[in-house]
Order: structure tokens, then C-alpha cells, then sequence
């Protein structure tokens, strides 16, 4: 029974940790600049922008086909 309790306590000092830990990262990530989050993230930061701008593009394509194909010099 001891070892048990001994564990439960183990796995909340994790909890205060992982706690602490997550406090900490966020708090230095707010300390940064754009740029430097920029520079870390980056990978991130290119996801975004390849996602977002496909997403955009794609439907800007279905408006420029349709407004093309309704254009007398393409019928």
C-alpha cells in the first residue's frame, strides 16, 4: 500500500511539473518578439501560410474559371 500511495504522488509532482513547465514555455513565448517566434516556429509558421493559400487559391480558381468561361472570346 505504501508503494501505491508513493506512486500517486509521483504522478501528481509530474502533473505540478509538466504544470510549471507549460507555464514557463508560454510565458517566454509571449517575452519574444514576432520575428523570434517566427524563427522558432517556422515550420509552423510554412504550414500556415502553404495551407491558408491553398485553400485560398482554390476557390479563387472556381471564380476565375467561371468568369472566364462566360467571357464571349472563350465560349
Amino acid at each position: 500500500m505504501v508503494g501505491l500511495e508513493e506512486h500517486r504522488d509521483a504522478i501528481k509532482g509530474g502533473e505540478v511539473v509538466n504544470e510549471l513547465q507549460t507555464t514557463l514555455s508560454q510565458a517566454s513565448d509571449d517575452s519574444r518578439s514576432l520575428c523570434q517566434n517566427v524563427k522558432k516556429y517556422h515550420k509552423i509558421v510554412y504550414m500556415t501560410f502553404g495551407l491558408t493559400s491553398a485553400i485560398l487559391l482554390y476557390g479563387y480558381d472556381n471564380v476565375i474559371v467561371g468568369t472566364v468561361s462566360g467571357m464571349p472570346e472563350f465560349q
